[in-house]
């Protein structure tokens, strides 16, 4: 995806709310099949709580 694609989606979603949830068996799945780890640190300090 282009980043002037990436940047019109997320304009557009700006003033929109999203929940995440993260459960231990999704993180784990998800680590063994793409390798993916979160950054809970980062995490922590880049979200907004409303």
């Amino acid at each position: 995806m282009s980043s002037e694609k990436y940047q019109k989606i997320l304009e557009n979603l700006k003033d929109k709310k999203v929940g995440v949830f993260c459960d231990d068996s999704n993180l784990y799945h998800s680590y063994q099949k793409y390798g993916w780890r979160v950054d809970f640190e980062k995490f922590k300090k880049d979200r907004t709580v409303c």
